[in-house]
């Protein structure tokens, strides 16, 4: 039987729904995509479950919780195992999470556990058959076959008021800005950290919005306007240059460079900012090139340019790209922050800074930002 696609906006980013006219047969989770949506000619007039699924998942999306188990589906799998492991799991309501063990028991298969996460694994219609809501029975997160893996599966269950614990080692999120992440993790931050907790209880857990998506040559002057300044000074001096410039380009900057000290720059500041024009006209650096770049490439190759130092490239790692472990252990008002939460009279050092921070690893951006704000002065980013 030929199936349709369509494609939709979600506010997490762009889905797709297969289907044929008695049901949805796959599924794709939204995901951010730069690309024109796709479009093709269907074969048949919409089914109407198809409007009453996207608009449940605009709605789910958009932070209000929906059942899907009215939404029908055809898989291929016949009356067997794994279909009546997808219809029992389907009874699982919003906000409730199952194990592996526990579903094989429910859908009457005891000791299947290993066969119901292989059926999970094949679900092409995740969210409509929840299988985010299956865990191991140590509460991790586990697996997930879904686009975005473990990371869309703490989304989807974050959605839904379940707080996912996050695997130690290596983030969960590549980046912070992508949905929920920095929720979530500032979740598994204060139930972590006591202390930390004691100090942001009344901190918004948002988290910053993106520094110039698209524009690391604007997001990397501001860090360096920002370098050894208040907060307030330096806005006001970066709003100058914003005002006089036509564009925060390469180019304007160089074709204006004599103009730079009219907005508040000192002359270093100026030659610094000159300097990264340069290189971005150069090709020594590009947008590709820094959008992909690891932390250590990053410091590589922005600190080879006069007067970018570490404290530079972290504030650009962080509020530019999202790195979620960057922890700037010499910046005044994070160890501002730290001496109050730790109850210290003298400010804390650098060093005991950067060795509190160890049990807020791989998260240690979030607990910065955090910490800036429990001070309530401005930051990069605010």
């Amino acid at each position: 039987m030929h199936e349709n696609r369509i494609e939709f906006e979600t506010d997490f980013g762009r889905a797709s729904l297969t289907f044929v006219p008695q049901g949805i047969t796959a599924l794709t989770l939204p995901s951010p995509i730069d690309a024109p949506p796709v479009f093709p000619k269907l074969t048949a007039p919409l089914p109407p479950f198809v409007g009453v699924a996207i608009d449940k998942m605009k709605e789910h999306f958009s932070g209000h919780t929906q059942w899907f188990d009215d939404i029908p589906v055809v898989w291929d799998q016949g009356p067997g195992f794994t279909s009546k492991v997808y219809w029992t799991l389907r009874r699982t309501p919003p906000g409730e999470v199952t194990t592996y063990g526990e579903l094989a028991s429910r859908a009457g298969f005891p000791n299947a556990a290993r066969a119901v996460a292989s059926a999970m694994s094949a679900n092409r219609v995740p969210l409509i058959v929840p299988c985010h809501r299956v865990l191991p029975k140590d509460g991790s997160l586990g697996s997930f076959s879904a686009l975005g893996g473990a990371a869309t599966k703490a989304q989807l269950l974050y959605l839904e008021g379940v707080v996912p614990k996050l695997p130690r080692g290596n983030p969960l999120f590549a980046s912070l800005f992508e949905p929920l992440a920095f929720s979530i993790a500032t979740t598994e931050l204060l139930r972590r950290d006591r202390g930390l907790a004691s100090v942001v209880s009344t901190v918004s857990s948002d988290g910053p919005a993106q520094q110039f998506p698209g524009n690391p040559f604007a997001a990397l002057v501001e860090s360096v306007v920002y370098q050894q300044l208040a907060g307030s000074a330096a806005r006001a001096i970066f709003n100058r240059l914003e005002g006089m410039l036509p564009a925060l380009t390469p180019g304007s900057v160089l074709a204006h460079r004599s103009r730079l000290a009219e907005a508040g720059l000192s002359g270093t500041k100026a030659a610094t900012v000159v300097a990264l024009a340069e290189a971005f006209e150069e090709g020594r650096l590009s947008a590709d090139g820094l959008a992909s770049a690891s932390l250590a490439e990053l410091h590589d190759s922005l600190e080879s340019l006069r007067g970018i130092g570490p404290w530079t490239v972290e504030m650009f790692a962080m509020f530019h790209r999202g790195l979620p472990d960057i922890f700037p252990k010499s910046d005044l008002g994070i160890r501002k922050a730290m001496t109050q939460m730790m109850g210290r009279r003298r400010l804390v050092s650098a060093e005991i800074a950067a060795g509190r921070s160890q049990r807020w690893a791989p998260y240690r951006s979030v607990a910065t930002w955090l910490l800036w704000q429990s001070l309530s002065g401005p930051v990069m980013g605010s």
